[in-house]
């Protein structure tokens, strides 16, 4: 490891589960941020136990960022450390560069080169309706898999980091704002799914004036765990299957974080029976939804959640853009 804020970043988080945090709760701050350990090995120190996790990544790699962040965020929610062991906490921190807005990373002076976008998405994003499709190319003499475009689909294959911005994406796809955007626009919103998803993009997009500002892009239907490896790799590295696809609703990315957002309605919570109108509370459905949301976090994702009922009032859809504003940091 030569990254010297790394370096720091890592003694010192070391010294503060010692000095703060028992075993078992060192087990469940590292296992949140994605490390992993053997769990067969019983250790008898604090520090090996650390250890253990620090060598499950690999420390050169940009996908490293997201984990530590969520391990520091986690430090910081802890009810067992005291506020002034958190203000500590924090002055140590913000002195060799981090930023908080309080108890959340807003900045992190680590800067995440191309290979974060490509490592999370080694294909690029696709994005739309349809279900995206693979064409298999020939690349110096070995197979390449690549996204087909196609009517309906829109894929990301740039970096996105730290911000993206509508500004950026229209770039990007060589578009220039007020000459030829107008279609990218179009596109954008018949992309969403729902009547209620359709009202959230436009009341966003034209009450933050997402076109001309630096705010983030909302991304509508994101195919994000549709992976390009093969099974045969796909497994050994990662939670996800290469089966278990699907879309999320919305996605956005900013400062150096990525974000998933979905709408609820109310088949996210209940399910009809005997294909009656009337719907009834399911804790099957309920359970999948927090099942999804684990498996999101556990892949550095920041997950937010919306309900058709607040996008039907005025008063709370409003209210629904203040707190993105506030979750995601841009106002």
């Amino acid at each position: 490891m030569s990254n010297p804020i790394l370096i720091s970043l890592k003694i010192y988080l070391e010294q503060s589960c010692c000095d703060f945090f028992s075993k078992r709760q060192i087990d469940t701050i590292f296992s949140g941020g994605g490390f992993t350990r053997d769990e067969s090995i019983n250790f008898e120190y604090k520090r090996d136990l650390i250890n253990q996790y620090y060598k499950s990544l690999d420390w050169e790699s940009p996908v490293i960022i997201p984990k530590l962040n969520q391990v520091i965020e986690t430090i910081l929610y802890s009810i067992h450390l005291s506020d002034d062991a958190k203000n500590n906490f924090r002055k140590t921190l913000s002195d060799i560069g981090f930023k908080f807005d309080g108890n959340r990373v807003i900045y992190q002076p680590i800067i995440p080169n191309n290979s974060l976008f490509i490592s999370q998405f080694p294909v690029g994003l696709p994005f739309g309706k349809p279900k995206p499709e693979f064409a298999v190319q020939i690349d110096k003499g070995s197979q390449k898999l690549k996204f087909e475009w196609k009517n309906g689909i829109g894929i990301i294959d740039f970096n996105v980091y730290p911000d993206l911005t509508y500004q950026k994406l229209a770039q990007n796809f060589n578009l220039h704002l007020g000459a030829t955007d107008g279609s990218l626009r179009r596109a954008l919103k018949d992309m969403n799914q729902t009547e209620y998803e359709t009202k959230f993009f436009i009341h966003y997009a034209t009450k933050l004036n997402m076109a001309n500002q630096n705010i983030p892009i909302l991304i509508p239907q994101a195919w994000i765990q549709w992976h390009s490896q093969s099974k045969k790799y796909l497994n050994p590295t990662s939670s996800l299957n290469i089966n278990d696809i699907y879309r999320v609703d919305f996605v956005a990315f900013w400062k150096n974080k990525k974000f998933a957002i979905f709408i609820d309605d109310i088949s996210h919570y209940a399910t009809r029976k005997h294909n009656q109108e009337t719907w009834f509370a399911s804790e099957e459905e309920y359970s999948k939804n927090i099942q999804q949301d684990r498996k999101l976090m556990k892949e550095g994702w920041f997950v937010i959640r919306f309900s058709n009922w607040e996008i039907k009032q005025k008063e709370l859809l409003d209210k629904a853009m203040i707190d993105l504003q506030e979750i995601i940091v841009f106002s």
